[in-house]
């Protein structure tokens, strides 16, 4: 201690010793805090829960996420589809135009034979008839070419027709 003499008073030295307390229990609770398991528990509880919040918010973030994109892939699907099949749709429209045409074409081939036929009789020949090809009747064929699975049923039934109009007009030439 030093020489010197204290010259405060005892209320002053009482207020200087109740604030020394004051800082002192605060310490002394810090460190309690600090030591104590139930306290430690606390904290990582807190921790945890923090944490597991963070996680749940960024879950249902990439879920919503997901879900938007699943939406616009459903959509995008849907729109590929309809095209499709109005593309589909279209190509049937002409191959029922196509196979009409080559009915068509069939059918003056048939009343051509029949008038070969009349003239047969007469010339009992086939030399020289031939139907011209049309520029219809060509694309058909480059169609068909170019691996058109309608154009190539068009002309196998097309072709069918021919060979029964053939041996139907042989038929009747021979009778």
């Amino acid at each position: 201690m030093s020489d010197q003499k204290d010259t405060r008073t005892p209320e002053q030295i009482e207020r200087d010793l109740q604030a020394m307390r004051e800082e002192l229990t605060v310490t002394v609770n810090e460190l309690v805090n600090r030591v104590d398991p139930r306290s430690s528990v606390k904290a990582a509880a807190n921790g945890v829960k923090s944490a597991t919040a963070k996680l749940r918010d960024s879950a249902a973030s990439s879920f919503s996420a997901a879900t938007d994109r699943a939406r616009e892939a459903m959509g995008n699907a849907s729109e590929a589809a309809t095209s499709m099949m109005e593309q589909a749709r279209e190509k049937a429209e002409q191959a029922r135009d196509r196979a009409e045409s080559v009915a068509e074409q069939a059918r003056h081939l048939a009343e051509d034979a029949r008038g070969v036929e009349d003239a047969g009789a007469q010339e009992n020949t086939w030399a020289g008839a031939r139907m011209p090809a049309s520029a219809e009747f060509s694309d058909i064929l480059t169609d068909a070419q170019d691996g058109d699975t309608a154009a190539r049923g068009i002309l196998v039934g097309a072709g069918a027709a021919v060979v029964g109009l053939a041996i139907w007009g042989i038929s009747k030439l021979r009778s």
